[in-house]
């Protein structure tokens, strides 16, 4: 049976008995051909096989094509031989050489008798290689189809054409993502979260001095993730989009932390203190991406704090007046920002002023000094 299968390059399973007994003699007796039907798992469609050997010598290829004309005139269904039959009738291709034994002709010959076509694949499952490397089908039919067997045919030449065997040996799978082959999960995430031509800013986020909960919020935000009103109403909550900060435009995490007008009254605020002129960028990812060592590398840690400490402060405020119903001014939140930075700029060692108005006084000289 594994050679019956190797030689027609299909599985073959569920042959009768007498089939069965027959690869059994063939083995003893040398037979170089085998019949036998199957039916195909995919698509329940019986086809006849025939596992030819090859022989050598030519009254028993005259034979074997004896037989072929038997079973094409014995079977009425759509009938094909599978096999690399330009090996055959035209030496070239296989050796090189131009000279066509009376048995290639003759095989010609029977190929035309028994109106044989070549049925054309495109980029088909290898079966044997030819001269050049390449392993590909070669398949003939006896005779044209009927236009209620085409699908069949179709759908059994697509199942040929999936099932390709680049090289001999045994089967395995291959994991694409990586050089070796195998498969890991950092390729997999890479591929999960990779968009062409982007970049994300981790760095403007876990390698701050941020303290790991709002670094968590701000890579949320940064994905658009956060839980605003547009991305709830996304989830099926049913709730007017506005945005309880300014009632002037829908709750989106852009406008949210960046262009609503109590978030640009710390943005301005920030640039003023560090002395600086700066255009607000459209969308959370953009301005982290640049905005990490604006002064240098050496001169930007509380620089570098700023986006994550700000966008808390705005999410904070948001969540009091959504769920605790109070309300700061934007003086009172400017101050909880301020001193937020202050606080967490001090437990890094990031400044040595001894208050919260020393530290705003401190902000313009980083800009002196990069």
């Amino acid at each position: 049976m594994e050679r019956l299968t190797k030689s027609v390059g299909i599985p073959i399973e569920d042959f009768e008995a007498q089939v069965m007994e027959e690869i059994g003699l063939a083995e003893e007796q040398k037979l170089r051909g085998m019949w036998g039907s199957s039916n195909m798992e995919h698509d329940s469609f019986e086809w006849m096989l025939s596992g030819v050997y090859g022989p050598n010598d030519d009254r028993e290829l005259r034979n074997l094509w004896a037989e072929l004309k038997a079973a094409a005139d014995d079977w009425g269904a759509p009938w094909c031989l599978a096999g690399d039959f330009n090996t055959m009738r035209f030496p070239n291709e296989k050796t090189g050489g131009d000279r066509i034994t009376t048995a290639t002709r003759e095989f010609s010959e029977f190929i035309n008798e028994m109106q044989l076509m070549d049925f054309p694949l495109e980029g088909g499952t290898y079966t044997r290689p030819n001269s050049r490397g390449v392993r590909e089908w070669d398949v003939s039919f006896v005779r044209g189809f009927n236009d209620w067997e085409v699908a069949v045919v179709v759908e059994f030449f697509e199942f040929l054409a999936s099932n390709v065997v680049p090289k001999e040996g045994a089967d395995g799978l291959c994991w694409k993502l990586s050089k070796a082959g195998v498969f890991d999960s950092r390729s997999f995430y890479l591929a999960l979260s990779a968009r062409p031509g982007v970049r994300f800013p981790w760095k403007s986020i876990w390698a701050v001095k941020a303290p790991p909960r709002v670094a968590f919020f701000v890579w949320t935000a940064a994905r658009g993730s956060i839980l605003t009103c547009d991305n709830l109403m996304r989830r099926g909550y049913m709730m007017a989009e506005r945005c309880c900060m300014c009632c002037c435009d829908g709750e989106r995490v852009d406008h949210l932390l960046l262009h609503c007008s109590l978030a640009r009254v710390l943005w301005s605020f920030v640039f003023t203190a560090f002395g600086i002129h700066w255009v607000t960028l459209r969308r959370v990812v953009d301005l982290l991406l640049g905005w990490r060592n604006w002064f240098g590398k050496h001169h930007s840690s509380i620089w570098n704090l700023v986006p994550s400490c700000l966008m808390w402060s705005v999410w904070r405020e948001r969540n009091a007046r959504t769920f605790e119903n109070t309300c700061r001014s934007a003086d009172q939140l400017q101050e909880i920002f301020v001193n937020s930075l202050y606080d967490w700029s001090r437990v890094w060692g990031l400044t040595t002023a001894n208050t919260v108005a020393e530290f705003i006084v401190s902000l313009v000289f980083v800009t002196h000094s990069s």
